[in-house]
């Protein structure tokens, strides 16, 4: 059985400045409206707690508590409007944000008045009305509702933050332009007949076991009871191939993300929205609301080990918590794919199934979430392959969607983007053979598709003069819709860009770019939203951890960095809990054995402390490293007899070190810190240094709500 989560929760109850407009809301009722919400999330073991003493406040603040502000007066009587009027919603929001990020490692609920400007019947006035209800997403600093919000319309929205969409699709108000939308997505979209159906199902890209779903309003044009007796209605479609077909659509009207909300009985997510909710903690936005947090105390355990045989070279990415997946590189150039489990206490690692993944010179390996993963590879004849693959329960690998893109390369790096609701993109930078750095952004669906959604590349910064390094490509996330590639050239220079997805427009934007020191080696990871951390080698052969971040104008900068030890090879970086990160390293002075060392990297990036090291015996030649579970994480190696060995590590406190200070680990909250006033430690690294480029686009880590 899975790990369950149990996640605090924040109430704010906002009024006014002269304290009118308050939402009649207390501590003991927001106590009470979770008891029905955990009972809905409880087959996704997951756990919302609340204290009434420590995790209720109330302000006064109009900022905060309107939506918006009209920014011309009424031209009709009785404050209305002829058109619609000029507001501001940007202040209100902001400020909404500034205050859920006061309280990190809680889901923020906030309730206060909550407006709209809405066309009236006679479609000829606008006028201010009462919002009722709630409103969330999957990349929101916060949850927020009127005073009513309850029951499974708090459930909903909190399933919209952990990063569910709708089950229904949009724009369908009768059975004539539910007709229209199938033989439109048949015809025009090119999809089979019987499929035709999914043209209404409005989650498909994520989750394939909820049905086709419309909402509510087929069933009032009908002339039916959303909530009666009648579960289906049949669209008939006629074809321009003169065929006709009737297709059935029965929604599943229990289910949370339905707006069936209002109907009677149970209220239930399907299991593929479970894992989705799951992934939103383990692998998304969301880690914060689970992870452990950095502490003086914690000190680094050893755990299981997992044997394989001779390999070349090896890559590595958790598929969700307990489980990764090693990509190998055999000795005749095939690439080989095996999945791990590693158990709660990281005692064990057991090898489930394998999969054979073609003949390939370099690779490259993600997380997808939905149990699926993505390898990013160069061909024989360097091209660029992308790959899709699902493992089942037992383990099992499954390939599934693949494209080749055209262009030689020179080597790839793949990394997740971490959008919010409903999508499933991730990016690939591959290195070409005019030096150019390429970026394609692709979209992975839950039924295996893959979609190439757009491509762009950029120029070298610099002159290219002889090669003295193999190149090194790195990725990691970075906000909600921007990725951080980190490049070595073949000339030792490393640069740091930044690139935006834009998904309503489909394009790539480079939005920054840094010209670092010379470097050897790179790897990266994203400890926070803002952040993405680096581990160099230098040229100097010294580890060097580097923190990139937006800062507080929306500008990408280096903000900070330490140096580590000396005399290292072979280096990697990944996440552990919250504003830590693990690195591993060839010990120096001439060992080849391995050292893993915990940091904790602060939000500001401008602090970077070392909390804890571990010294392991074995002797290795290549690494690489991921994090398995809120304390845990994974080093996949070829050791010294030249085969894969899969590590565990976990991160525990140490009671002895600072006796009273720990940090506990489980399913417990207590770990969770004060929400306001923490201080970060005085600086131990150098000080931020601002883009030596001439971009000037923001980093735009604050969603737009």
């Amino acid at each position: 059985m899975e790990s369950k989560y149990r996640i605090r929760v924040q109430a704010i109850a906002i009024a006014d400045d002269n304290g009118s407009h308050a939402p009649d809301v207390s501590a003991g009722a927001i106590k009470a409206r979770l008891l029905p919400v955990n009972e809905i999330f409880a087959p996704a073991n997951i756990e919302f707690v609340f204290n009434e003493q420590t995790d209720f406040l109330k302000i006064n603040s109009t900022v905060h508590n309107r939506d918006f502000t009209v920014l011309e007066p009424p031209n009709l009587e009785g404050g209305k409007w002829d058109h619609n009027p000029k507001i501001d919603k940007v202040t209100h929001q902001q400020a909404r944000n500034e205050l859920a990020k006061q309280f990190p490692g809680r889901v923020v609920m906030i309730f206060h008045h909550r407006e709209e400007i809405k066309k009236e019947d006679d479609a000829s006035r606008w006028s201010i009305v009462f919002n009722d209800g709630g409103s969330s997403g999957g990349t929101d600093f916060y949850l927020e509702g009127s005073e009513d919000l309850a029951g499974v319309h708090l459930a909903h929205e909190l399933g919209h933050y952990l990063q569910l969409p709708h089950t229904f699709e949009g724009g369908v108000a009768n059975v004539d332009q539910a007709a229209t939308k199938i033989r439109k997505y048949v015809e025009d979209d090119g999809h089979k007949k019987e499929d035709g159906l999914d043209a209404l199902d409005g989650d498909r890209a994520i989750a394939l076991d909820t049905p086709a779903d419309v909402a509510s309003g087929i069933w009032e044009s009908e002339g039916l009871n959303k909530c009666g007796r009648v579960g289906k209605i049949s669209i008939p479609v006629e074809f321009n191939d003169g065929s006709e077909r009737t297709y059935t659509l029965q929604p599943d009207r229990s289910n949370v993300m339905s707006y069936f909300k209002g109907c009677s009985g149970e209220k239930t997510f399907s299991p593929q929205q479970v894992r989705r909710m799951r992934d939103s903690l383990e692998l998304r936005l969301r880690h914060q609301l689970i992870s452990i947090k950095p502490s003086f105390s914690h000190r680094i355990q050893r755990g299981g080990t997992g044997l394989a045989g001779a390999i070349e070279s090896v890559a590595c990415a958790v598929i969700r918590f307990g489980r990764l997946t090693t990509a190998v590189h055999l000795g005749d150039g095939r690439l080989k794919l095996i999945v791990w489990d590693i158990n709660e206490a990281g005692s064990e690692v057991a090898r489930r199934g394998d999969a054979a993944a073609g003949t390939v010179k370099d690779f490259s390996v993600s997380s997808l979430g939905q149990n699926m993963f993505a390898t990013a590879v160069t061909t024989p004849a360097d091209r660029l392959k992308v790959t899709l693959w699902r493992v089942d329960e037992n383990g099992d690998v499954t390939r599934l969607g693949s494209q080749q893109r055209p262009g030689t390369i020179r080597n790839t790096a793949i990394s997740m983007i971490k959008y919010g609701i409903g999508a499933g993109f991730f990016a690939t930078a591959s290195q070409r053979v005019d030096h150019r750095i390429a970026l394609d952004v692709w979209e992975a669906r839950a039924d295996g598709s893959l979609i190439h959604k757009v491509s762009d590349a950029c120029e070298p910064p610099f002159s290219i003069p002889a090669s003295a390094t193999a190149p090194q490509l790195a990725m990691s996330a970075v906000g909600f819709e921007s990725v951080a590639c980190h490049h070595v050239h073949e000339s030792m220079h490393y640069t740091t860009l930044l690139w935006g997805y834009n998904q309503g427009d489909n394009r790539i934007v480079e939005k920054a770019r840094l010209v670092n020191a010379f470097a050897k080696v790179v790897g990266s990871c994203s400890p926070a939203r803002e952040l993405s951390v680096a581990a160099v080698r230098d040229v100097n052969d010294t580890l060097k951890l580097l923190a990139f971040r937006c800062g507080a104008d929306g500008k990408w900068m280096e903000a900070g960095g330490i140096a580590g030890d000396a005399e290292i090879a072979n280096i990697d970086v990944c996440p552990v809990g919250t504003e830590m990160v693990a690195t591993g390293h060839r010990r120096g002075e001439g060992s080849n054995r391995l050292k893993v060392i915990l940091w904790q990297v602060t939000k500001s990036g401008s602090n970077i402390i070392r909390l804890a090291d571990f010294a392991a015996e074995e002797e290795f030649s290549l690494l690489s490293m991921c994090q398995t579970n809120r304390s845990q994480f994974a080093t996949a190696i070829r050791d010294s007899a030249g085969k894969l060995r899969v590590i565990a590590w976990r991160v525990v406190p140490d009671a002895t070190a600072f006796p009273g200070t720990s940090v506990p680990i489980g399913d417990i909250v207590a770990d969770l810190p004060s929400p306001v006033g923490r201080r970060e430690p005085a600086s131990t690294a150098p000080g931020a240094r601002p883009a030596n480029s001439e971009l000037d686009d923001n980093c735009d880590t604050d969603p737009d709500s």
